[in-house]
This record gives structure tokens, sequence and C-alpha cells, in this order.
């Protein structure tokens, strides 16, 4: 198989419907993540086209970016984010889509299935929300293809859950890094130095900066396990529960996987014995805002009360992230609000 990569950045700018309950434009997202791919890409030894218009301002049809891609050869990769009811809910997860036959009545290429496959198993990996798993369907035209062709939700754009996730730069990184460590797989490319690549996920940091624990510290834990190192869905409160850290979340949120039981906080944590590591004199931590005004609410969510506004386009401090939201003075501000964080 010839290394041709085909990326499509879901629908158009303007098209109806495609938008969050607060107006974030489900092409934006996808054209961020469609661009995070194409820088990691270039890496490898391979040629990528755009089936999509790059500006955004045209919705090119279905039909046309199929047959396109057919003409290019390689596979196709198509990039999407979804959505339930258009309201906010706590519905989440990323699933991959490959089709079942091309519109002329034939089986699709029986390689689809491999590539969601490769896909789906490195967004478990690397994306913070809920496996919907691999699923084949007639739905999207555009994997309807002769070639190797997946479509990619990568997290609802209505939901309170992942849109602090899809529209932060390391959610979009981890969706982009996801994609293009599956194609890697799939196509056994080759970096251009000639040295191939493995895609086997790196062992577990044993102490994030600033962290007070380390991997095999025993601990007493009085709080909520999440299935998530971002937060996501707690689970039973866990009272006086000792047990072992067996991962550190990578990312310096300060969460630890405790035995089986899931993700939990590090205020959630005292410890029992084991080589804890000093804590460290806190640090200020500080973002940059976007220019406009910023609210800032009680909760880390859309749905969480307005308290108070700020103006953008200045240095603010933050003392933590919850699935995505900083927290600031009188609550937390939306990863849209951030421009960078500068330490």
């Amino acid at each position: 198989m010839a290394n041709i990569i085909n990326l499509d950045a879901g629908h158009g700018i303007n098209t109806a419907g495609k938008r969050s309950p607060d107006g974030v434009r489900e092409w934006t997202l996808n054209n961020a993540v469609v661009l995070e791919i194409i820088k990691l890409l270039s890496a490898y030894e391979c040629t990528v086209f755009r089936l999509d218009d790059p500006t955004g301002q045209t919705d090119v049809a279905i039909d046309v970016r199929r047959s396109k891609g057919e003409r290019n050869g390689g596979i196709l990769v198509s990039i999407h984010h979804n959505a339930f009811e258009g309201k906010w809910g706590n519905h989440t997860g990323t699933e991959t889509f490959y089709g079942q036959t091309t519109f002329n009545g034939a089986a699709v290429n029986s390689k689809s299935k491999e590539l969601a496959n490769d896909i789906q198993d490195n967004a478990v990996r690397l994306v913070p929300l809920k496996n919907r798993g691999v699923k084949s369907s007639n739905s999207y035209g555009v994997i309807r293809t002769s070639i190797p062709a997946v479509l990619v939700e990568g997290g609802f754009y209505d939901s309170t859950v992942d849109f602090p996730i899809i529209t932060s730069a390391d959610g979009q990184k981890k969706y982009a890094q996801a994609v293009c460590e599956g194609i890697v797989s799939f196509m056994g490319l080759k970096k251009k130095d000639g040295t191939t690549v493995s895609t086997t996920p790196s062992a577990p940091q044993t102490t994030p900066s600033g962290g007070k624990f380390t991997v095999g510290d025993t601990v007493t834990v009085n709080g909520y396990p999440c299935i998530n190192a971002s937060g996501g869905s707690p689970g039973k409160l866990l009272v006086n529960y000792k047990g072992k850290i067996t991962r550190i979340n990578p990312s310096g949120s300060h969460r630890y996987h405790i035995d089986a039981k899931g993700w939990c906080k590090e205020s959630d944590l005292s410890l029992q014995g084991g080589s804890s590591a000093p804590t460290p004199a806190p640090a200020v931590k500080k973002i940059l805002l976007n220019a406009g005004t910023w609210n800032v609410r009680n909760a880390p969510n859309m749905q969480g009360k307005v308290v108070k506004t700020v103006k953008g386009g200045c240095e603010i401090p933050y003392t933590g992230i919850t699935v995505g939201w900083y927290k600031v003075d009188g609550g937390y501000l939306g990863p849209a609000a951030v421009k960078k964080v500068l330490n």
C-alpha cells in the first residue's frame, strides 16, 4: 500500500447545526485536530492530502471527498466530533466507524476494520474519555469506499464532560496523537531518518512534578475514585480505604491510580508507608487569557453558575485544573478563555 493518507475535517465552518450549545463550530474543532495530525505525520515517510476545504468556508460534498480519496489511493481518515441532542448533558466518549458497503453494493475494503481498531486502541490509551468502541455503519458516506477508510468521533461538543477536553490544546493534541499512532501502526510508517517508530506506550511516570506520592506508596483514601485521570465519572465513595499507588497521571494534575479502584485526587490521600517524595514549596502558576470577557463559574462545566467575569489579555494565577477547567479566584474558567499556560 502506498503511504498516502487522505485526511478530512468533517463538515464546514458554517454547516447548519454543527456547533455546541454556546456556538463553538464542529469544523473548528475538527480542523484543529487535522492540523495537529498533519504536523505529527510530517516526521514520517508519507504523503498527506486534505479532502475538505482547508478554510472551512465550503462544506465539500461527501461524494466529492470520497471520490478524491479513492483517486489518491492509500487510506482515508475523517475527523469529527459528536453530538447527542444539541443541549448540554453528561454523555461522553470516543468511537471509530468503518463502512459496511460501497455505494455500488460491494463490500468496503476489508482493511477498514483493522484501521479503525488501530486508531480506537490509541484513543483509549491517550484520550481521557469513555471508550464507545469500533462500529460498522453505512450512515457515513465518506467512508463507503474501496480504500481503507474510517470516521473518528473524538468526543461530544454538547457534553459537559467532553467539552473542556476537546476544546483544550492538550485534548486536541492527544486526539491527533491517537489518530497518528493508529495510522503509523496500520501502515508501518517509518520516520524520515529511516527508523521504524514504536507506538508502545512508555512506562508510567513514577513522580509527577510537584507530586507528594510515588508509585508503590501505600495510602489511605477518603474520596471518590474516578474512571479517568481528568476526574470524569466519579465512583463509589471510599472511606479509610488502604491501597497502593499503581500509576501517576503524567499531566501533572496530581491524580493517582489506586489498586483497581480508579483515579483519586492527591487531597483525598494520606501516606501510610513507602518512599514518598518530599513536598516542594508550591509555585505560583499563571495563565494568559485570550482577549475578550470571560465568565468565571462556580463549577467546572458550562452548567455552573456565573459568579463573575474577568477581562482577557492579561495574566492571572490559577491553583489547579479540573476536567480541563482552570481553578481561579472565585471559581473556574473554561479552556476557551486560556491562550497559554505560562508555568
